[in-house]
């Protein structure tokens, strides 16, 4: 019995040698495959590093774009990325020569590539693209020149065109703009000269123009403002001269005026605040 016994033993240590040989071996192959792969020949071109022709005209290139599953790249090839930003669904870059790309969800044309299926990988949607805002399922860019393109799900009219109709390429919203803020289905857009305008969703008086209906077109809320900041229905603004004032929706107080009611008009809280941030 002892002898069938170490028969066993000496059987079952030879079949777990074979075995991890055997795995040794597949990593060593698997290494090698990965070797010979990852070499500049395996990569493919991204966006370019240096401005393109077409990059150098103060409007967008939007239309002569082939932004077919062709012309998708490796997440790996963008390259001299200035500015990312992440929705939770899709993400979206603007490479250091003001190229956009994205990537992700597109259901309601979120990506704006004049298509509504998911991309894997990045697609090119603009040039000369400065800064960008996404919210859910909508986008808001500001060009070079000051300008607001938008694109995505329009419902309650967050991209401001004056209709609710989604868009599945950028459009034009309005100009002379310095910073923009998407929202949960809203927008709120700062102009050069400090005035504040916003557009879409305001059950909650997020849109702060002492009303709770949404607006398809924009509508001037205050002025002097020099910084914005929108979180689900809550938007805080920091006016040129340090002021805080908030307004939207306050359940839980987080408006910062010793309530917890809504509120459809701006409300100064404090003074001397240089930057605000709204979590959720």
């Amino acid at each position: 019995m002892f002898s069938q016994l170490k028969e066993k033993t000496v059987c079952h240590k030879t079949y777990r040698f074979i075995a991890a040989m055997l795995a040794i071996a597949l990593m060593l192959v698997s290494t090698s495959c990965s070797n010979g792969n990852s070499g500049n020949g395996g990569e493919t071109e991204g966006p370019a590093s240096t401005s393109s022709s077409t990059a150098a005209n103060n409007t967008p290139d939007i239309s002569s774009e082939d932004n077919s599953s062709e012309k998708q790249v490796s997440t790996k090839a963008i390259s001299s990325t200035n500015t990312i930003s992440n929705s939770g669904l899709n993400s979206m870059v603007i490479t250091a020569n003001g190229e956009l790309w994205a990537w992700g969800f597109n259901a309601s044309g979120d990506l704006g590539d004049g298509t509504d299926e998911s991309k894997t990988k990045p697609v090119k949607i603009m040039n000369n693209v400065a800064s960008i805002s996404m919210a859910n399922d909508h986008t808001s860019v500001i060009t070079k020149n000051g300008e607001v393109w938008a694109w995505g799900s329009n419902g309650e009219g967050q991209l401001g065109d004056g209709t609710t109709e989604s868009e599945i390429t950028p459009i034009k919203i309005m100009e002379n703009v310095i910073s923009v803020s998407a929202g949960y289905r809203c927008t709120m857009a700062i102009k050069e000269n400090g005035e504040l305008w916003a557009w879409g969703w305001n059950k909650s008086g997020q849109l702060g123009d002492g009303t709770t209906e949404n607006k398809s077109n924009s509508v001037k809320i205050m002025d002097n403002v020099a910084k914005v900041t929108v979180y689900g229905d809550s938007v805080m603004a920091i006016k040129e001269n340090g002021e805080l004032w908030a307004w939207g929706y306050n359940y839980y107080g987080q408006l910062g005026d010793g309530t917890t009611e809504n509120k459809s008009t701006p409300v100064k809280i404090m003074d001397n605040v240089a930057s605000v941030s709204i979590g959720g």
